[in-house]
């Protein structure tokens, strides 16, 4: 449908939101904000992966399935072990229960399907564990 474009702003909110209930999070940085980490202070990134919007019902009051992965990077100094990335992964995977819905500013509503990290991996200086939640949202067209 015609609206879908203005709510991934929303959409991605919410979904930062949420992740700022976990405990102890690493300093956030929004995607695409410019920022200077040091190398020895541990920070979080986020990224709205959105994919083809999927028509759901056609007519007047049709419905968009509109869905994507929403990805936290979790960046640990490097060398320091996997224990306290870890241990963060699987809190943000806790924040984000299956079945898990969010309702976003403009009442959009927010359905986490499932949470899960991918492997690790060396970036530049720091440590960086993806945690990856997959979301979908109904939306009137």
């Amino acid at each position: 449908g015609e609206g879908e474009e203005m709510n991934y702003t929303t959409i991605q909110k919410a979904l930062d939101t949420q992740l700022s209930i976990v405990a102890g999070i690493p300093t956030f940085t929004e995607e695409n904000a410019r920022f200077k980490p040091s190398a020895t202070t541990p920070f979080t990134r986020s990224t709205l992966l959105p994919a083809q919007t999927v028509v759901e019902s056609i007519g007047v009051h049709g419905i968009d399935r509109v869905n994507g992965l929403y990805q936290v990077d979790l960046y640990y100094p490097a060398d320091q072990g996997y224990t306290t990335a870890n241990t963060m992964a699987d809190l943000v995977i806790a924040a984000f229960p299956k079945a898990l819905q969010l309702t976003t500013t403009d009442s959009i509503k927010v359905d986490v399907d499932v949470t899960w990290r991918l492997p690790a991996r060396k970036v530049q200086n720091f440590y960086n564990v993806p945690v990856i939640v997959s979301w979908k949202s109904y939306i009137s067209s």
